[in-house]
């Protein structure tokens, strides 16, 4: 009794004259059973609720449209504000940059670092000899406190016995 309603139901759904919908309505009639049958009763169920309150499927499809675009315009602002502010960031790095050059060419930068690389070699180099000379004068230092601890020790030792 059920298969022949929900065969009644397709036949008044799809009975609107169009060759695909007798097309659909004669594949359902052949398949009573399985996937096919069951999707085609739901959407027949679903057609007669949308017949007989076709204003309030309109308005939820509506709102729901509403509600997604706000939702999309959100994320969007979103990824544009994020972008803006890397633009920004960005231009200050360079505008850093151009103060550091002083208005200097590419080629004008590359001679200012190759000069300031050897002028930096150079004092290295004459930093490291003052400090050999006192790390010598250091150690000979500590050598004679060394020696003049010992002296001095000795010397107190004598005086005890």
């Amino acid at each position: 009794m059920a298969e022949g309603t929900s065969t009644q139901a397709r036949d008044y759904l799809f009975s609107g004259g169009s060759p695909a919908l007798a097309a659909i309505s004669e594949a359902a009639s052949e398949m009573e059973h399985g996937l096919f049958g069951r999707i085609t009763d739901r959407v027949a169920a679903n057609a007669r609720v949308i017949r007989r309150a076709p204003e309030a499927i309109a308005l939820t499809g509506i709102i729901t449209l509403v509600g997604c675009y706000f939702a999309l315009q959100h994320l969007h602002r979103e990824r544009v504000a994020d972008l803006n502010a890397r633009i920004t960031l960005q231009d200050r790095l360079l505008a850093d940059y151009r103060t550091k050059l002083n208005g200097a060419t590419p080629d004008d930068a590359a001679i200012q670092m190759e000069k300031l690389t050897s002028l930096l070699a150079e004092t290295q180099k004459a930093s490291a000899k003052p400090k050999e000379n006192l790390l010598q004068s250091r150690s000979g230092l500590a050598i004679l406190a060394g020696c003049t601890k010992t002296t001095i020790r000795s010397e107190k030792f004598k005086t005890r016995k």
